[in-house]
């Protein structure tokens, strides 16, 4: 469910029929829809990598207590 969407939808239709309840229900939503998408701005695309047929790709991340361990060695490979 995209809260935009809804919250325009349930607030178009609650000021036709005239709900009042609706009406703040559907400004809820497109309060909450805009601070949802308002939150992701910092967000970007690290490294974008095409993965082949037959190939394996292996991500790696470290938490706050693991900053400091340096690199994991890789897991084992196994083949099918």
């Amino acid at each position: 469910m995209n809260p935009l969407s809804a919250g325009v939808n349930r607030t178009l239709h609650s000021l036709r029929t005239g709900d009042r309840r609706g009406l703040f229900w559907g400004v809820f939503l497109l309060l909450f829809g805009f601070w949802r998408n308002r939150r992701k701005r910092g967000r970007e695309v690290l490294k974008k990598t095409t993965v082949k047929p037959g190939e394996t790709l292996v991500i790696r991340g470290t938490t706050l207590g693991d900053a400091g361990q340096g690199p994991s060695p890789p897991p084992p490979v196994q083949t099918l």
